[in-house]
């Protein structure tokens, strides 16, 4: 399960990114708020501590 904020109130909301494939984009309504937004799930190449690179799973906020 992954966690994301409401962009509005900071609510937190659930979803199982499992049963969805990278690249996909998720609208979420708030149910505090009624806000609406979208995040896009993907990977991102980070660097660690010891200068390797790895692909970690993120997920990018989709400006409405």
């Amino acid at each position: 399960m992954k966690r994301v904020f409401c962009p509005k109130c900071d609510n937190q909301l659930a979803f199982d990114e499992t049963k969805y494939p990278e690249g996909k984009v998720l609208a979420f309504v708030c149910p505090q708020c009624g806000s609406q937004f979208k995040i896009k799930l993907g990977r991102k190449i980070v660097r660690t501590e010891s200068g390797q690179e790895k692909e970690v799973k993120s997920i990018f906020p989709v400006h409405m």
